[in-house]
């Protein structure tokens, strides 16, 4: 993600060729710039939650 968030920057700001797109086409690109950045965030709730979870099972001998 960080090696990549750079060039996805660059592809999505910094090209001549946006300056004469519709709207639409611009609100699209920046829902998908959006959605590149949240990816991260839910990675890591996956993984806090997993910890979270793996930390607090019960273990077999509470159950006999």
């Amino acid at each position: 993600m960080m090696l990549f968030m750079p060039l996805v920057y660059e592809l999505g700001f910094n090209i001549d060729s946006w300056d004469n797109m519709p709207t639409d086409l611009l609100a699209a690109r920046d829902n998908l710039y959006s959605t590149f950045l949240l990816i991260p965030i839910f990675a890591l709730g996956g993984i806090l939650l997993w910890a979270y979870l793996s930390a607090t099972r019960r273990s077999q001998v509470e159950y006999e």
